[in-house]
């Protein structure tokens, strides 16, 4: 019975093959098959054989492993910090009330619910073998531990108050009073010590980025992107709100996948990528040796915002190094090659300011800043386009999540603020550069009003030199 019904909640996963042959928008893996499932759920792309790996251990086991479920286990039942102090501690009193009275109760049960959870405990610090410093929190797989746990904390929360109606004369009534009170201390602890963290009630931070980056995008931008935070809110923009549908969002990591490759030139009809079917669905790496690549330069370049009467090259030249071991290019960046060759400037190419340009130093001098995003010029070190930044820093976007101190400020919305902010920057000290002091000191203003300096996301050496930078030089 118990392997029936394992297959049978398994067997539900099945039904992913079903929706991604409707082939939905986000089809990772586009796993349409019994084959391409199993590919999916064996994570095949990166490499397979992660569906079951006991050993090697990807990280020492006490100190790493053991230690996160301890953590984690810590932090929902007997936790002191924040506001709650020691109300963070009765959870852990009332599972272990619990465990003794289940014990002194009903041993068979007892026995049955500490083997389960132990066993629960243990495969799952082995099933999962997280490596050490592991870039995401996996403290979501330790539930069904927790809920084992959560077991006792009902049973002694049962033992407390069934003892306390038991009791007779006038200690019953205060009995009665404190155990309820002592109850009802858990979830007010939890309630006051995650309250700011949870409440996202002014928080508008996600879908105003996303607007913002997509609104200030040239017609028919390909903007290619690094991470989930800066791809799947734009995504979404587009696909439920229809916000600059002309727009092609391209995020590098995934364009290493045969499927999502297959999906973007679907459709896309008009993405410069010169590769036939086959050649995507047997993406990888390629060898390579420093190479100088030449892209011609358009004849028309009036819609790079360049200054009047600017003399550009016949060519503008990428040495392009390898990526891997100084041997190879990732498809990642063989593709994005292969998409600025083909596109002979006709769409244009922008990267997120969210991206590391480490690994594309090879486009860097011919970059330029337009805000949240960098453009991909036909010159070499071109001058910031004022106008154009103040376009889509100030005059076209919505900036009211940037002042909110509630909820607090997670760190990917604190780095997206800090690429304002050094936007802004630039603007300011550009304009004090060229003589232009009332400028200067308009978003210097902007800068002191929208940015807050009571807001802990900020470096006080930045407010400061924000404060000091329309001054004079032997001023500031």
């Amino acid at each position: 019975v118990a392997i029936l019904g394992l297959l049978a909640g398994l067997s539900f996963h099945l039904f992913v093959i079903p929706i991604a042959s409707m082939d939905p928008f986000l089809n990772m893996g586009n796993p349409d098959t019994l084959s391409k499932f199993w590919d999916y759920v064996a994570l095949k792309q990166q490499g397979g054989g992660f569906l079951v790996k006991f050993y090697p251990r990807n990280s020492e086991i006490i100190s790493v492993q053991i230690a996160d479920f301890i953590k984690a286990f810590s932090n929902n039942f007997c936790s002191w910090s924040g506001g709650s102090s020691i109300l963070g501690l009765f959870p852990i009193i009332l599972g272990l009330v619990g465990f003794i009275q289940n014990w002194r109760q009903d041993r068979r049960l007892a026995l049955g619910l500490t083997i389960l959870f132990l066993l629960t405990s243990v495969v799952t610090i082995a099933y999962f073998n997280i490596p050490a410093d592991y870039f995401r929190s996996l403290h979501r797989h330790y539930m069904p531990s927790m809920i084992l746990f959560s077991f006792w904390i009902v049973y002694g929360a049962i033992w407390m108050t069934t003892k306390a109606t038991k009791l007779k004369g006038q200690v019953r009534t205060p009995a009665i009073v404190y155990s309820l009170l002592f109850l009802a201390a858990s979830p007010v602890g939890q309630l006051i010590r995650n309250y700011d963290a949870m409440d996202q009630s002014d928080n508008y931070f996600t879908h105003e980025y996303a607007y913002n980056v997509l609104n200030s995008l040239p017609e028919n931008a390909i903007l290619y992107t690094s991470g989930d935070n800066d791809t799947f809110p734009l995504w979404y923009l587009q696909e439920v709100e229809n916000v600059r549908p002309d727009v092609t969002v391209v995020n590098r990591p995934l364009s290493n996948t045969p499927f999502w490759v297959l999906q973007l030139v679907d459709r896309d009809k008009s993405f410069p990528l010169n590769l036939t079917t086959e050649e995507i669905e047997n993406l990888s790496v390629r060898a390579w040796s420093d190479s100088t690549i030449a892209i011609a330069t358009p004849e028309d370049v009036s819609a790079f915002g360049l200054p009047e009467n600017v003399i550009l090259p016949d060519s503008i030249y990428y040495n392009v190094k390898p990526t891997i071991a100084d041997k190879y290019l990732l498809p990642q960046d063989w593709l994005l090659l292969d998409v600025i060759s083909n596109n002979r400037w006709q769409r244009p190419i922008c990267f997120a300011g969210t991206m590391s340009l480490g690994r594309l130093e090879w486009l860097g001098t011919c970059l330029r800043n337009e805000g949240f995003y960098r453009r991909l010029i036909p010159q070499e070190n071109p001058s910031p386009n004022i106008a154009l930044l103040r376009h889509n820093l100030i005059d076209r976007n919505n900036f009211r999540s940037y002042k909110f101190s509630n909820p607090e400020v997670d760190a990917v919305s604190t780095n997206i603020m800090r690429g304002f902010f050094f936007g802004l920057m630039s603007m300011a000290d550009n304009a004090k550069q060229n003589g232009d002091i009332k400028t200067c000191e308009e978003i210097q203003q902007i800068i002191l009003e929208w940015l807050p300096p009571d807001q802990d996301w900020i470096d006080e050496r930045y407010l400061d030199y924000a404060k000091a930078i329309c001054a004079d030089s032997s001023e500031s």
